[in-house]
Parts: C-alpha cells; sequence; structure tokens
C-alpha cells in the first residue's frame, strides 16, 4: 500500500491540470463572463455558469432568478399573498359562518 500513494498523488494532478485545460479559472467572478461566477475550491477557482431554474445555486443564478431558502434558483416574483384568499382556515363571507 506504501506504493499506491505518490500514484494517487499523481492522479490527482493530472485530474487538476484536466479540470483546468477545460475551463477557465479564476479568482474572483469578475474573471468569468457575464453569465459565469467563480466557483471557488480549496486549490483553485473555475468559471462554471450561473444556475438555471429549478438548479442547485452552486454560485449564482441565471438573470430573474434568486437562491431560495433550500439554495435552489428559483424565479424573482411576487411575494407569498397575506390576506387569508388562499387560507383554507378562513370561511368564505357569503357562507355566513
Amino acid at each position: 500500500m506504501r506504493f499506491l500513494a505518490p500514484a494517487h498523488l499523481v492522479v490527482l494532478g493530472l485530474l487538476s491540470l484536466g479540470i483546468t485545460a477545460y475551463a477557465q479559472s479564476c479568482s474572483e467572478n469578475v474573471d468569468c463572463g457575464r453569465n459565469h461566477c467563480c466557483l471557488r475550491t480549496v486549490v483553485l477557482g473555475v468559471c462554471i455558469p450561473l444556475s438555471a431554474e429549478g438548479a442547485f445555486c452552486a454560485c449564482g443564478c441565471a438573470p430573474g432568478l434568486k437562491c431560495d431558502e433550500e439554495n435552489i434558483c428559483v424565479t424573482v416574483g411576487l411575494p407569498p399573498r397575506t390576506d387569508g384568499a388562499d387560507d383554507p382556515e378562513q370561511p368564505d363571507e357569503d357562507q355566513g359562518v
């Protein structure tokens, strides 16, 4: 098993070189294009596309979307109604309750 450790280091080194060969490296978002963000790891940062609707917020959402509480990109819209119109607990006025 002692001889496998250097081989693992070589494989990890080649993988990191392969990632940077196919993707643009970055240190912050301004290094990436308009529809990309800089996803930072321990060793390097890589520019990735902004997340689409319904996708996990890796480092940002596409224009018109925002990260919700569960880190999913959702459409920016109107706030939820608070007048009780959709609340089944509220009786209708015409029922006479």
